[in-house]
């Protein structure tokens, strides 16, 4: 089997698990959250659903412009500030 159609097995799989999950995302807003949003990721969902889904769970996007699913790797300085900033914020945050 190739790459290729691993993958594509893979996306065709039904995705009860996630969308269980999501069903969660309200209960999620009690803590601080970060959504990273990087705009040529085509492994996931759609950048919309992504909003969505930062949006029900509270949580602060941030989008990545240009930037695919390996967006660490792609920029690991934009990522480590990114994150740092995130976490020295939600550190400080009072408890909800």
């Amino acid at each position: 089997m190739s790459g290729q159609c691993v993958l594509e097995l893979y996306r065709s799989a039904a995705q009860l698990t996630m969308t269980q999950l999501g069903q969660h995302l309200p209960a999620a807003s009690r803590r601080p959250g970060l959504v990273l949003l990087a705009t040529l990721d085509r492994a996931t969902e759609t950048n919309d659903m992504r909003r969505a889904a930062a949006a029900r769970a509270g949580a602060h996007l941030e989008v990545f412009a240009s930037l695919g699913h390996w967006w660490m790797i792609q920029d690991p300085h934009q990522a480590a500030n990114l994150l740092q900033q995130f976490w020295d914020m939600a550190g400080q945050e009072p408890s909800r």
